[in-house]
This record gives structure tokens, sequence and C-alpha cells, in this order.
């Protein structure tokens, strides 16, 4: 999970929401970071803020998670692409769910 440091709040709630609710494996980083990260950690799903060119191609599920209500997030499972509203954990989870 990589947002800016002005949401590290924000990325840091996610991610122990998921590791809590649903007792995923979480990783957080900078979007400055995320590259090095995804080499290093080999990660099936990235959920981030921002920098939707880096590293995709290697990483089964993207979501670009939106922190503005008017703006979409946007999800790539594999090839299928889509965009949701406001999602909830509940349905990142379920997105997630979909990897294994």
């Amino acid at each position: 999970m990589a947002f800016e440091d002005t949401y590290r709040a924000y990325r840091e709630v996610l991610a122990a929401g998921l590791r809590m609710l649903h007792h995923y494996e979480v990783e957080t980083s900078t979007i400055e970071a995320l590259e090095g990260e995804i080499v290093r950690f080999r990660p099936k799903v990235v959920i981030c803020y921002g920098h939707e060119d880096v590293g995709r191609q290697d990483v089964f599920v993207w979501i670009e998670l939106s922190v503005n209500l008017a703006e979409p997030t946007k999800v790539r499972l594999g090839k299928r692409c889509w965009e949701l509203t406001n999602p909830d954990l509940e349905e990142l989870a379920e997105i997630i769910e979909q990897v294994e």
C-alpha cells in the first residue's frame, strides 16, 4: 500500500484495517519508494494513490485508490479494468480475495 506522506495516516489506517479484519500481510510505502518495494516484495496486490505506471505489469491486482470523493477508484484485476466510487474496506477485500 503506497500513498504520499501527506496521506500517511490514511495509508496506515487502511493497512491496519486489512491486517486486523482480513488477516492480510500488508506492507506500506511512500509513492517514491513503491517501485523498489514492488521489486523487493513481489506483491500480488498494490493499493496506491497515484503512480499508476510503476511496476503495474508485475502486479496482478492494481488499485489506484482515489482520496478525492469526486474521482473514481481505478481497479485492474489481471486484464479486467473497472472503476468504483468511494469503495470501503469490504469492497477492497472482495477484490483482493479474487487473487486467491
